[in-house]
């Protein structure tokens, strides 16, 4: 059995994220698929999707292979529904994180939590014999443009509840954290309402930011004012195409949103200095698409995607 580490596999996501930027292919989170679509990878046992960086190494492993379903699991999780993993077929490594608490003596406040990390394997659907799909290994909405405004009307529910204002400019998108602020170009300005709902999606990831919801931005700057080409720069811009995507991809909804040069530019220089830059942008998606989101539609807690 392969003793890869959680490490081990932050540097391989990380290589293969830097091998696809710089040869000009469409990222992992921006590939436009049909059939196993841009659907979120969920757990065939549990019906749970995954999230943080697992999302992103199901969905390379997924195009590499050409799967047709976005269902995984285990060996014995394959066993124990009456499948077998056929003979030569290899797994994917991922990553199972949880917070150990360790107890420093009788006052509770002495007590730490220690990130706990591990490598798990799971199996495609596509790899195991013996099972029949549950009907929703596929997400492909019969009303794409439909889907689209689901999401458009879920990202203006959300900014309302959180008082973020929203406007329209004929040409600009964008967030201001020391406005709380949305620009977007009018409706008519896209090619598709997907384009739309996946920009929608981007800035409102960027809003979650703000001091008063997730932190990651200090009250002084915008997405904007951080400077082009700092790791604060392509960590956030990560961050908010991970978390764009993450939000369309649960609700079927396929758009493109315009990638500026300086984008690639800046992640390829941060990927090359810090082999986690993709783990911890994924996780800081994962937990701005759980506060968008309505709770139906929310990632369920790590530990119980892989039991």
């Amino acid at each position: 059995m392969s003793k890869a580490s959680a490490t081990d596999i932050q540097q391989s996501i990380t290589d293969q994220v830097i091998e696809i930027l710089s040869s000009g292919e469409v990222p992992p989170w921006k590939k436009p698929w049909t059939g196993m679509g841009g659907a979120m990878p969920f757990n065939f046992s549990t019906n749970a999707p995954y999230n943080g960086v697992n999302i992103l190494i199901l969905w390379l492993a997924a195009m590499k292979m050409e799967y047709s379903s976005n269902a995984w699991m285990t060996f014995k999780q394959a066993k124990a529904l009456g499948g077998s993993v056929r003979k030569g077929e290899k797994g994917v490594k991922c990553i199972f994180f949880k917070p150990l608490l360790i107890e420093q003596g009788d006052d509770e406040k002495d007590d730490v939590f220690v990130p706990c990390r591990r490598v798990f394997t799971l199996f495609n659907l596509d790899q195991v014999d013996g099972l029949e799909s549950n009907g929703t290994t596929v997400i492909e909405p019969a009303e794409p443009d439909l889907q689209a405004q689901t999401v458009i009307d879920q990202m203006n529910r959300y900014c309302q509840a959180e008082g973020i204002s929203v406007t329209r400019h004929p040409d600009t998108a964008g967030y201001s954290v020391m406005g709380d602020s949305i620009v977007l170009p009018s409706s008519k300005s896209f090619f598709t309402p997907g384009d739309e709902a996946v920009t929608f999606a981007h800035e409102v990831v960027h809003a979650t930011g703000h001091p008063s919801r997730l932190g990651r931005m200090k009250s002084s700057e915008s997405t904007q004012g951080i400077r082009k080409g700092t790791p604060e720069y392509a960590f956030e811009e990560l961050v908010a195409e991970l978390g764009a995507s993450f939000i369309c991809a649960a609700m079927g909804v396929e758009g493109q949103l315009v990638q500026h040069a300086s984008y690639i530019d800046s992640w390829l220089e941060a990927l090359g200095k810090d082999k986690s830059l993709v783990a911890k942008a994924a996780a800081a998606a994962s937990k701005a698409h759980a506060l968008i989101l309505p709770p139906q539609l929310e990632d369920e807690p790590e530990e119980k995607l892989v039991a």
